[in-house]
């Protein structure tokens, strides 16, 4: 019960902040800075998915990504912007739920787009791997499955 308060929660401030610069914020007044992708963690491994594959998926509740997310619950670990950094999640989400009144969404991305002890290191990012598909189990493929080399059919 605990997980799933806190996963959607999660998926709620994510989403929010799809819609809450545009609606609160003159376009001309909006920030650079925006989310672009949602890294996940499932079994060790941390993998990206863009935002709007991610936001597609929720609300279609289609594809084989929303099957994957739907039966395992991965964690959302960091959140990737337009400047190209990550932002630890927690950090943000804590952000986003103790903001003062007189804040936005956006300013709290973009406060803490310039801070950086919230940033996640650039090692860590190294590791972060894309979604090459899915196995039968539904669980994501992350590497690209090698071809095996056919040497002579003689």
């Amino acid at each position: 019960m605990k997980k799933s308060l806190l996963l959607s929660t999660g998926t709620a401030v994510i989403l929010g902040s799809l819609t809450a610069p545009s609606l609160v914020q003159p376009v001309e007044a909006a920030s650079d800075v925006t989310i672009e992708t949602v890294v996940f963690e499932h079994n060790g491994t941390q993998f990206t998915v863009s935002l709007r594959d991610y936001a597609l998926a929720l609300a279609t509740k289609d594809g084989d990504f929303y099957d994957f997310y739907s039966e395992f619950t991965p964690d959302i670990k960091a959140i990737g912007i337009s400047t190209g950094d990550y932002l630890n999640f927690r950090d943000y989400a804590m952000g986003v739920t103790f903001k003062s009144s007189s804040e936005t969404v956006q300013d709290v991305l973009d406060e803490l787009a310039d801070s950086s002890d919230v940033i996640v290191e650039e090692s860590t990012v190294s590791t972060y791997q894309s979604i090459n598909g899915y196995d039968s189990n539904m669980e994501p493929i992350f590497e690209e499955a090698e071809t095996p080399e056919v040497i002579s059919i003689d």
